[in-house]
């Protein structure tokens, strides 16, 4: 390409010259645009810097535009005063907040303490839920001679405090019949009986009179329907009625098999049936005893007859060896009725699955054996949980110290009623027949037994053994004779042990060997006879297992192997067979008749005795009012 001529050179260069121009102008504007926002910024800062000063100062000229820098230092300052108040001001209230609520806390935890101890004394008093709505009360039966015996009036007091003052105790009625009994005939039936009843504190028993039918009792037909089959009360049933019924506590010394489970479970079930539902685990009427056979043959009495009232109750037996969750779901519904051994029973009140506030009717069955089997201190903890005052009733075999000690304790004014004496006898229905061989022949001398016993091999016998696997070696040995034979014991699971005793009672199994575990609770009635086959540790042992035979007014027989082993127990065998009207033989009497006092397991054989430590007087003390001395 060519190079452009001077014309063209000269016409282009202004053309650029003016561009440049143009530009340069446009970017001087956009400066002073700039500068002039900056100065109308900075005098709006001095502006509302003046009217700051203004509304502090009032009266004083506008700031001029030379002090803006000031006025920061001031509003910078002013604003951090202002956060130390605040500051100040917020941790005041903390303090005070912190300090109202621990004041809060406190008095929170002084009304939980309070609420805690009224509930505390609630239960010590026997308040309960249940009782606060008044539940329906069974009318009591009209007199039928019109007229009350005054002795109800007399206990009537027990109502007043308590387990609310709804709770009745007081059920009977005096029959016309009753009533028309005079002292002497009353006297005589006593005598016949061979029954003892004693007041508290040489209290007049006048007004307890027996009652012989059934229909005399005043308690309810529904009730009565357990003893359909029964011709008359037993005299235990028909001395303890009318005491239990008028709400007193009663002390009841009687053999095994003589009915004692009616004569207290019946009463009990009317004085349940009185107080309406019960809460969930919170039973009306608890029957301690020591061993499963004993609770689970009381349970089912009491639950049979339970069931056939007018309204059911419901009966639950508790007891070690079963399972636990199914007797805790058990207690998810409403008890009236609890039959329990004591370590079940805590174990279950200690879980939450039981609640013991809202008992007034406490059973003590077997007490005697209880208190061997050492569940003393299990009883104190059961009893404690109980509310007072509450109806107690103690039924057992024997009247030793223990015994005695434990009715001082818990029972309130009771009344005793012994049937035979206080010593330990076995039932006169029962005739014992004792043997003293030597210990080799006694595998031989059972058979020989059998033989003679249990010749149809279908009536039923009964062989106690005093150890387990004593028990396990005879039935191995039985059966390997061709007997039809099983034995329950300790070792068994209680599944197996009910299957046994099941199969015994049916018939299906009529030879059955036992330890002391079916020695009592064990309720059979028609056992023919019981073969001691080895001697037990204890002579009140002795007695409860022959009373396994000869039970409701049956006839029975017990043979006994005695062996020189045994010859300690000689002296206490002698004075049960003498009491009886048995004669004592020869052998035995080799052996020597010296009886051993009962010996303490902590003091020894020389602790306090007393004759009767329910009658026994506190003694006061008094000092003189001078302080001159």
């Amino acid at each position: 390409m060519g190079k452009r001529s001077k014309e063209e050179a000269d016409a282009v260069a202004p053309a650029e010259d003016g561009k440049k121009s143009v530009s340069g102008e446009g970017t001087s504007s956009k400066k002073e645009k700039k500068s002039k926002k900056k100065k109308e910024k900075k005098e709006k800062k001095e502006k509302k810097a003046a009217a700051v000063s203004e509304k502090e100062t009032p009266g004083t000229p506008a700031t001029t535009s030379t002090k803006p820098k000031k006025d920061k230092k001031n509003k910078k300052d002013k604003k951090k005063d202002k956060k130390d108040k605040k500051d100040k001001k917020d941790k005041k209230d903390k303090k005070q907040a912190e300090v109202s609520d621990g004041a809060d806390t406190t008095t929170e935890k002084k009304e939980k303490k309070e609420k805690k101890s009224k509930k505390s004394k609630k239960q010590k008093k026997g308040v309960n839920e249940d009782d606060s709505e008044q539940p329906t009360k069974r009318a009591k039966p009209a007199s039928s001679n019109g007229s009350n015996n005054g002795a109800a009036a007399k206990h009537t007091s027990k109502t007043k405090s308590g387990p609310s003052s709804g709770v009745q105790f007081d059920f009977y009625t005096e029959h016309k019949e009753v009533s028309a009994l005079p002292s002497a005939q009353v006297s005589e039936a006593r005598k016949k009986d061979r029954v003892e009843v004693k007041g508290f504190h040489s209290e007049s028993v006048e007004e307890f009179k027996p009652i012989p039918k059934f229909h005399q009792s005043s308690m309810p037909d529904d009730v009565m329907k357990v003893c359909a089959t029964f011709e008359k009360p037993s005299p235990i049933q028909k001395h303890t009625w009318s005491i239990v019924l008028r709400g007193r506590d009663v002390v009841g010394i009687a053999a095994t098999g003589s009915g004692k489970t009616l004569a207290f479970g019946l009463p009990g079930l009317v004085h349940v049936a009185a107080r309406g539902t019960p809460g969930r685990g919170r039973p009306f009427m608890l029957v301690i005893s020591p061993t499963r056979e004993l609770a689970m043959q009381t349970g089912k009495v009491l639950s049979d007859a339970g069931k056939g009232m007018n309204t059911p109750l419901n009966v639950q037996c508790i007891f070690g060896g079963a399972q636990r969750r199914e007797q805790m779901d058990a207690m998810r519904k409403p008890v009236h009725v609890i039959v329990a051994t004591p370590g079940r029973l805590l174990d279950l009140c200690e879980a939450g699955s039981i609640d013991l506030s809202a008992v007034t009717f406490n059973v003590l069955d077997e007490a005697d054996r209880m208190l061997d089997m050492g569940f003393e201190r299990d009883i104190k903890r059961i009893m404690a949980q109980m509310p007072t005052p509450r109806q107690t009733v103690m039924f057992s075999a024997t009247w030793p110290q223990e015994v005695r000690r434990i009715a001082k304790d818990y029972l309130n004014r009771p009344v005793k009623v012994t049937v035979g004496s206080d010593d330990l006898a076995a039932s006169k229905n029962v005739t014992q027949i004792v043997e003293v061989i030597d210990p080799k022949q006694k595998n031989g001398r059972l058979l020989d037994l059998l033989r003679k016993y249990h010749k149809s091999r279908k009536n039923k016998v009964l062989v106690f053994a005093l150890y387990k696997k004593e028990a396990a070696r005879l039935e191995q040995f039985l059966q390997y004779k061709g007997y039809n034979t099983k034995a329950i014991h300790g070792d068994l699971s209680q599944g197996d042990r009910n299957r046994v005793l099941q199969e015994f009672k049916s018939g299906e199994v009529p030879l059955m060997i036992a330890t002391d575990v079916a020695a009592r609770g064990l309720d059979v009635p028609d056992v023919e006879y019981v073969i001691n086959y080895t001697f037990p540790l204890t002579i009140e042992e002795y007695v409860h297992r022959i009373g396994r035979t000869g039970r409701a007014g049956a006839k029975g027989t017990a043979h006994t192997l005695f062996t020189q082993h045994d010859k300690h127990h000689a002296g206490g065998l002698g004075n049960v067979l003498r009491a009886a009207g048995v004669t004592v033989p020869e052998a035995l009497m080799k052996f020597g008749q010296h009886t051993k006092r009962k010996v303490h397991p902590i003091y020894g054989a020389h602790y306090r005795t007393t004759d009767d430590l329910v009658d026994a007087q506190p003694t006061r003390i008094t000092f003189d009012d001078s302080d001159d001395e």
